[in-house]
């Protein structure tokens, strides 16, 4: 089907170089070509556009859709059909447009007698442009030859969310979607009102935040109440003020905030510190365990180091997890006498220095099944497998063994033990 003007006009337009006439299709349909009729008189081929614009109450609004340039030959005098393709709404007001590379002195449009302001005009035009709400235009009661073909469709298959939201904006449904999700997007309130999702967060248990976000956020330095500390959890904080309730074997000396063990200068001579065995269970392989310390040595040579959580082959315990260093080398280990006799299941953590303090962590993931190794917040190794199971009285150790005949010092600036009560 056809909407427009089918007819060749009488009067032969000769002046401009973009025309349109606006037309109503009668129901929805989809676009395939539009046909205008020329003549070109210019005595050499000459390039053509044609294109449809949407209605804005009554005058040009914006671009629908347009075509490539098209040489019309010399001579040309008839109807030229230009392939285009969109969908086309029901009932609705569009321009059928034609632009001309130089003046219709050359090439001829045709019109005839229209209906008010149908056709509109303009002399000066940049060819092969389209802008949004052509300036300059003059309207006339005239409508100029011109149709569009298109195939009908029933409302249920047409696409709508392509279609303008009306006649006077050009805006397609799913683009004004599009643009107002956005904005949401963008809006920094949204859901802040009322009884909305957002200002119910604040009250509710509704969003799961990132690990340590708030505190980082919103919980300021001192904050911190006694009332809003830990009832389920039993948490160990020394900077070894005494060594009441500890075992210690060599030279301990202790400063504000710091111990420093000293072995004899023989080989295999120990200094260490380890808690009292209680009788209690400290360390509870069914339940999630925190350690942490501040260690560095003296030396790294000739000498065997342990310090973690639980105790040792030497100093008692059942089982226990910590780093270790051997003559330099560092790792970190877990151990269960019942399962292992002994074993030190082992990993070795290169790139640490081991004569400045660093912060060594162990955390323990009873429900994932993972011990983890951290050296100044930084995780360096995860345990999986044959993990302890044997339960220890004992909560910390930290122990340096000679390997020559030489002084050797530990030194530990401070102890964070959390765990379950």
């Amino acid at each position: 089907m056809n909407f427009g003007y089918e007819t060749k006009g009488a009067t032969a337009l000769n002046t401009g170089k973009f025309f349109a006439s606006r037309f109503i299709i009668p129901d929805a349909g989809v676009l395939s070509s539009v046909s205008v009729y020329l003549k070109n008189a210019a005595g050499s081929a000459q390039n053509v556009q044609v294109g449809i614009y949407n209605d804005n109450a009554g005058t040009l609004g914006t671009k629908l859709i347009a075509s490539a340039s098209v040489s019309i030959p010399n001579a040309f005098d008839n109807w030229k059909l230009f392939n285009l393709s969109a969908n086309l709404n029901l009932g609705g007001a569009y321009w059928l447009t034609t632009q001309l590379e130089n003046s219709a002195a050359i090439v001829y449009l045709y019109s005839d007698a229209g209906t008010t302001s149908q056709k509109a005009f303009v002399s000066a035009w940049v060819f092969g442009s389209w802008v949004d709400d052509p300036p300059g235009l003059t309207y006339s009661d005239f409508k100029i030859s011109i149709f569009a073909t298109y195939t009908p469709v029933s409302p249920s298959a047409y696409s709508w969310a392509q279609m303008p939201k009306s006649q006077i904006e050009a805006e397609t449904i799913e683009e004004a979607i599009e643009r107002i999700v956005q904005e949401h997007d963008d809006d920094a309130t949204a859901h802040l009102g009322t009884d909305q999702s957002l200002e119910a967060h604040k009250s509710a248990d509704i969003i799961d935040h990132l690990a340590d976000s708030i505190i980082e956020d919103k919980i300021g330095d001192g904050e911190v109440s006694l009332q809003k500390l830990t009832a389920t959890h039993r948490i160990i904080i020394s900077a070894f003020e005494s060594l009441d309730g500890w075992l210690s074997g060599g030279t301990k000396v202790l400063e504000l905030g710091s111990l420093t063990l000293k072995t004899a200068n023989t080989t295999n001579a120990y200094a260490y510190a380890c808690d009292v065995p209680s009788g209690i269970v400290g360390l509870d392989w069914d339940k999630d365990f925190f350690w942490q310390a501040t260690v560095k040595l003296a030396q790294i040579t000739n000498q065997e180091v342990y310090f973690g959580f639980g105790g040792s082959a030497y100093v008692g315990g059942y089982s226990g997890a910590g780093f270790k260093i051997s003559n330099g080398t560092l790792y970190c280990y877990h151990w269960d006498l019942v399962l292992a006799a002994v074993t030190y299941i082992t990993s070795e953590i290169a790139g640490i220095t081991l004569t400045v303090p660093h912060v060594y962590r162990i955390f323990y993931d009873q429900s994932a099944g993972t011990l983890e190794f951290y050296i100044d917040g930084v995780l360096k190794h995860t345990f999986t497998a044959d993990l302890p199971t044997a339960d220890s009285d004992e909560l910390a150790l930290f122990q340096i063994k000679t390997l020559e005949n030489a002084y050797k010092y530990l030194y530990i600036f401070d102890l964070l033990i959390s765990i379950p009560k």
